[in-house]
């Protein structure tokens, strides 16, 4: 037996060292070709933000602008316009304010427009400073129909965090080396590329719920992303967007595609000093069934070497079904990152049928 033995446990070492060595090399690979990637399709910030639906674009390209503000007494606002070449755009408009909800009837409206769908638009100002937001018509709240009007502005003094070039390779690196490497494998990630940039900033202007005016001095968060995007095409997601009490800011991101199903990404950001995101909990312990619990703990790991415990605890949620085939659920949270309370957006996603 031990003669059998000893051989047996030899090879099964020798092969996960193997195993590992491959790993590391794949990882260095990835990273030579995510630098690459990056000098080909270098970030120019005035140009995203005039960003233009193209003439001819697929119709799986998405232009997606997205805003959420949310103040100390707990309401929040929710704007999403997603434009689509196949000309059916996305709508999302969604208020929280003194604990009853309103949203756009139905799942969310889809029709054409250019930065702007029916009433809701929003407009670039000035390139990474400011934008303008607005809506007139009405919302459901309760079975009613209420009208709403909103007249704001989002501004920052601060950077954009570009996904693309201010995470360090080495994490999107990772999330490649885990996968297995084909022809058709690399084929299908290089018409993947986005631009995805988010800031944090303020909202502050007008906003008329009925007949009672409520003056928005919000924390803010924006998104930007343009590039393919077909809903059907991601397993599932978990986008966690915080405005900490301190004045800090922090996205953790956690996606899964057929054929990446480890990304992770996201920052810590106190002023102007982003810290990115190197580790944390994973999607298997966050989004296990779809939607998002009423509260749950979290991990996160910096790429300065410090790591935070951190808690969420769910409020008003709302639900969109994307592409048919794709559930967005966002509940507006209270936060908790080491100790420092804050607020913010806890949006889970899943493809539906996908089993989870």
């Amino acid at each position: 037996m031990i003669a059998i033995d000893r051989p047996h446990k030899y090879t099964y070492r020798v092969s996960l060292e193997m195993m590992n060595t491959i790993y590391r090399l794949k990882r260095r690979a990835a990273e030579f070709l995510i630098a690459l990637g990056n000098r080909r399709h270098p970030f120019h910030l005035s140009e995203a933000e005039n960003h233009r639906l193209p003439q001819g674009a697929p119709d799986h390209y998405n232009d997606s602008y997205y805003f959420t503000g949310h103040n100390e007494r707990g309401n929040s606002i929710i704007l999403r316009l997603g434009f689509r070449g196949d000309g059916e755009s996305e709508a999302w408009c969604a208020l929280h304010f003194e604990g009853k909800k309103y949203n756009l009837e139905g799942e969310g409206c889809r029709m054409p427009g250019d930065r702007s769908i029916g009433e809701l638009a929003v407009k670039c100002r000035e390139p990474g400073s400011r934008w303008s937001l607005s809506f007139e018509g009405g919302l459901r709240s309760d079975g009613s129909r209420v009208v709403v009007s909103l007249d704001a502005e989002f501004s920052s003094p601060f950077p954009v965090f570009h996904f693309n070039t201010d995470m360090p390779p080495s994490t999107m690196a990772s999330a490649m080396a885990a996968e297995r490497w084909t022809g058709r494998w690399f084929r299908q990630l290089s018409g993947w590329h986005q631009t995805h940039y988010e800031q944090c900033g303020e909202i502050r202007g007008r906003l008329l719920i009925g007949k009672k005016t409520h003056t928005l001095a919000m924390r803010a968060i924006r998104d930007h992303s343009y590039g393919p995007r077909r809903w059907s095409d991601m397993n599932r997601h978990v986008w966690l967007a915080i405005t900490l009490d301190d004045g800090r800011f922090v996205n953790y991101s956690l996606v899964s595609y057929p054929i990446l199903r480890h990304i992770r990404a996201g920052f810590l950001q106190d002023g102007n000093r982003f810290v990115p995101v190197t580790g944390g909990s994973s999607l298997d312990d966050l989004n296990r069934g779809g939607e998002p619990p009423a509260e749950f703990g979290f991990q996160i790991q910096l790429a300065d070497g410090s790591f935070a415990e951190a808690t969420c605890r769910n409020r008003a949620a709302f639900s969109w079904l994307m592409g048919g085939s794709y559930r967005v659920t966002e509940a507006i949270a209270h936060f908790s990152l080491a100790g420092v309370p804050g607020c913010g957006i806890c949006e889970f996603g899943y493809r539906i049928g996908e089993g989870i």
